[in-house]
C-alpha cells in the first residue's frame, strides 16, 4: 500500500483530521490502522498549545494520539534556535504556553524584556498578547538581534470567525522596524524536517488539505505530498497550481493511503492522450473508449483497456497553438462519455455537465493521473479555460 513506501506519515489537522468539532469522515478508522503500520506525526502550525493540549483534541475524536505525536511550529523553531545557541541563552519571547514549554525543553531560556541580555528574539501566537509585548519585541528587533516566528499565518479561524493569526502580528513589527523574521512554520521545510527527525526516520510522506502551506512546506522539504480532497483545496485549485504547489498524489480521502496507488497510477496515465483537445483513458469494466476515434495509449491499439478502472476521464484541453479548451474530470458508470460531453459550444470548447460527488469520484490513481497529464499540458502553452471548473471538478 502507499503507506508503506516511507518510513513517516505526516499529518496535517484541520481538513484532514477534523473539521470544526468533528472527524473527518473515515478519518478515525484509517489513522488508526495506519498508526500501526508506520510512525505518525500531526504537524500544525498552532503555536499557543502545547502538545499534550493538541493530543488531548485528536483523541477525544477518536483517534489515538500521544503528545510525542505532535509537531507544532513552536516545536519547529524551538529546535532551530536549539541549533544555533547554545544551552541555557536567553531568548525574548512573545508567545504562549506552547513556546515556552518547547524552548525550555530545549535549555533555552525564554525573557521578557530586552534588558535581560537576549541573543535572539522568537515569536508565537498567543491571543493575550498586548501592545506593551509587542513594543518589547519591535525594541529587541530595533537592537540588531536575530528574529524568528513560529509561522506567518496572517489569519486563524475561530468560532467567531476569522481572527488575526501570528503573521499579522509579527506584521505589526515589521511595520515599526522593516525586518522580517524568519519563520519555521509552515510553508517553510523546518517544521517537516523537524517532524521527520522525531520519527526516526529518512523518508515522509505529507498529507494535507492545503496547496500553499502543507504541499508547498513538504515539497521544499524534499518530501513527497499528498493533497487529500476533504479540506480546503481541490482538484480545480490543484490544477492552476503553481508547479512548486503540486503534489504527487491525489487523495480522496485517507483511505486511498491503505491503497497501491503507484502501478495503478502509472497504468492510468499511460492510457491516456491528449487528441483532438481532450485527454481520455477507457474504461476497464465496459471496454468502452472514448470514442471510436480515442487515440490509443502510447505503445497501445485503439480499443486497448487499461486494466483496474471503472472510470473514465475526460479533460477537454485547448491545442498546442493556443486555443481555449475545458478541464474536467468524470465518472461514468455507464463507461462511456454520452453523459458527459456534448458538441462543442460556439466558442469552440466542449461544454461539460457537472461531475459527480465525493462517493462518486474517480478513483485516487485516476484522478492523479488526470492532473499529471493537464500539468504537462500547461506546462506546454497549452491554455485551459477556468470558467467551468468549478462545476464540473468537484471540490
Amino acid at each position: 500500500m502507499l503507506a508503506e513506501r516511507y518510513d513517516a506519515l505526516l499529518f496535517d489537522l484541520d481538513g484532514v483530521v477534523y473539521t470544526g468539532p468533528d472527524p473527518v469522515p473515515g478519518a478515525v478508522k484509517s489513522i488508526t490502522a495506519l498508526r500501526e503500520l508506520r510512525p505518525v506525526r500531526y504537524v500544525t502550525n498552532n503555536a499557543s498549545r502545547t502538545p499534550e493540549q493538541v493530543s488531548d483534541q485528536i483523541s477525544a475524536l477518536g483517534v489515538p494520539c500521544t503528545s510525542a505525536e505532535v509537531t507544532s511550529s513552536a516545536h519547529a523553531v524551538a529546535e532551530l534556535l536549539r541549533t544555533r545557541y547554545p544551552a541555557g541563552t536567553p531568548v525574548l519571547t512573545v508567545g504562549g504556553k506552547g513556546l515556552l514549554t518547547a524552548l525550555r525543553e530545549r535549555e533555552l531560556e525564554p525573557v521578557g524584556t530586552l534588558d535581560e541580555g537576549p541573543a535572539a528574539a522568537v515569536q508565537g501566537f498567543d491571543p493575550e498578547v498586548s501592545w506593551r509585548r509587542l513594543a518589547e519585541l519591535a525594541a529587541a528587533v530595533h537592537s540588531g538581534i536575530p528574529w524568528y516566528a513560529s509561522n506567518l499565518d496572517l489569519t486563524i479561524p475561530t468560532d467567531r470567525g476569522i481572527m488575526p493569526g501570528n503573521g499579522s502580528l509579527a506584521a505589526a513589527v515589521t511595520n515599526a522596524t522593516g525586518r522580517q523574521p524568519e519563520s519555521a512554520g509552515k510553508p517553510e521545510p523546518a517544521i517537516f524536517r523537524t517532524a521527520l527527525q522525531d520519527t526516526g526516520g529518512s523518508t515522509a510522506l505529507v498529507i494535507g488539505d492545503r496547496l500553499d502551506t502543507d504541499i508547498l512546506g513538504g515539497n521544499r522539504a524534499g518530501m513527497d505530498t499528498a493533497l487529500v480532497l476533504t479540506g480546503v483545496h481541490g482538484l480545480a485549485d490543484a490544477l492552476y497550481a503553481p508547479e512548486a504547489q503540486r503534489p504527487r498524489y491525489i487523495l480522496r480521502s485517507l483511505r486511498d493511503l491503505q491503497e497501491d496507488l503507484d502501478q495503478r497510477i502509472d497504468q492510468a496515465y499511460a492510457g491516456m492522450t491528449v487528441a483532438d483537445g481532450a485527454l481520455r483513458m477507457q474504461d476497464a469494466a465496459s471496454g468502452a473508449g472514448a470514442g471510436a476515434d480515442a487515440a490509443p495509449a502510447p505503445g497501445g491499439t485503439p480499443g486497448a483497456v487499461v486494466p483496474g478502472h471503472a472510470r473514465e476521464v475526460t479533460a477537454a484541453v485547448g491545442n498546442s497553438a493556443g486555443t481555449t479548451g475545458r478541464a474536467a474530470v468524470a465518472g461514468s458508470s455507464s463507461g462511456t462519455l454520452a453523459g458527459n460531453v456534448t458538441p462543442e459550444s460556439a466558442t469552440g470548447a466542449p461544454a461539460l455537465a457537472d461531475s459527480p460527488g465525493l462517493a462518486d469520484r474517480p478513483d485516487a490513481a485516476v484522478l492523479t493521473a488526470a492532473l499529471r497529464r493537464c500539468w504537462e499540458a500547461l506546462d506546454a502553452g497549452v491554455a485551459i479555460d477556468e470558467s467551468p471548473l468549478p462545476g464540473s471538478w468537484p471540490r
